[in-house]
């Protein structure tokens, strides 16, 4: 059987390593895991799953989502099963298609859980609600937290339950509620910072700088923006330094410190193309972008958006594709073509509905 189908059967058997602690994921699994040792399909299904995997970053992503459909489709609920359908429930928002991502990732969760891989069937839960919120969906994104965060508690699981407290606060932001957003990012500040978990510290105070920027407390969010910089620093995380770094300029951005913003976001952008962090990259170009706006420097404001369209369309990010399409739209109205900018706009609006209302 081979390496990557061995590592998801034992960690879906966590527990019996943590079954001294009151962990639940293993109700069940000593009989699965046994079962799924002895079966002589599972090593050639497990091959299609590694063979599938790495072309979905190729231009054979539709040829891999076919087989990895296939995959899922075939079979009881097992760890390959499972695997198949978090990937192209994964892929699906990226075509476009959030709200069948999002149904696709809550089926995987719901038959996680009634397998007792109660770890994955969190996670899953999770990505529904990522997939969800693209789509616009507050509704799901929040009975995907509500469920993820139940689950982290059955698990005992003390920092994710903690982190989950800091996405469910996301939804209280979005949907104007930024009182008691701040109050459930406290509540996980609190958690997080007796658990010692400090990189929850730091997505937390970056988070809870949103809600408070929506209140107008500006220095206050700007203050919990340099200090979850400056814990990324502490701990060495390079990507996460890089994401602090563009939340500042984008800060500044909202308070039109336009030169400010940019040399945040520049740095933030050179880092990130180091990493190799494609995708979020291309989302501090659209940032780019709406520096040189408000700067007036529209050709360079072009030139950035332009390349974040061409990266996103590249990793498939279709609805990322179109956002920045109407950046591109606006920045057309600005400079009199009024013809085009309709046109792009229309174009834009056409993906996003299509994204929205598919599953509807």
């Amino acid at each position: 059987m081979n390496r990557l189908c061995l590592r998801a059967q034992w960690d879906a058997a966590e527990a019996f390593a943590t079954a001294a602690a009151g962990h639940v994921d293993g109700k069940g699994l000593p009989g699965y895991v046994a079962t799924q040792k002895k079966a002589g399909t599972d090593a050639e299904r497990a091959a299609q799953y590694n063979a599938a995997i790495p072309k979905l970053a190729t231009p054979q992503a539709g040829e891999a989502f076919k087989q990895l459909e296939a995959l899922h489709a075939a079979g009881s609920a097992d760890v390959i099963q499972i695997l198949a359908m978090q990937a192209t429930g994964e892929m699906l928002p990226r075509m476009g298609r959030p709200r069948e991502g999002a149904a696709r990732l809550t089926e995987a969760a719901e038959r996680a859980e009634a397998m007792g891989w109660l770890k994955k069937a969190a996670m899953l839960h999770l990505k529904c609600a990522i997939a969800s919120w693209q789509a616009s969906d507050v509704p799901t994104t929040a009975r995907a937290f509500d469920e993820a965060y139940r689950l982290e508690t059955a698990r005992g699981d003390q920092v994710r339950m903690a982190t989950m407290l800091s996405n469910m606060a996301i939804i209280d932001d979005a949907i104007g509620e930024h009182e008691r957003a701040i109050e459930r990012y406290k509540e996980a500040l609190a958690k997080q910072e007796a658990l010692g978990d400090k990189r929850g510290v730091a997505l937390t105070l970056g988070n809870m700088a949103g809600a408070q920027q929506g209140m107008g407390a500006m220095q206050a969010a700007l203050a919990n923006l340099e200090r979850s910089l400056a814990m990324r620093k502490e701990l060495g995380d390079e990507e996460g330094i890089a994401i602090s770094v563009a939340g500042i300029g984008r800060h500044y951005l909202t308070m039109a410190r336009s030169a400010k913003a940019l040399d945040h976001f520049q740095r933030a952008l050179k880092l990130l193309q180091r990493l190799g962090k494609r995708h979020n990259a291309a989302l501090v170009k659209d940032s780019i972008g709406r520096a040189y706006i408000q700067l007036g420097d529209y050709a360079k404001a072009r030139t950035a958006i332009e390349q974040a369209r061409a990266e996103k369309l590249v990793l498939g990010d279709q609805q990322g594709a179109a956002k920045s399409l109407a950046t591109l739209a606006e920045l057309d109205s600005r400079l009199g073509n009024y013809e085009r900018s309709l046109e792009r706009f229309q174009e834009a609006y056409e993906v996003a509905k299509q994204s929205r209302g598919r599953m509807d």
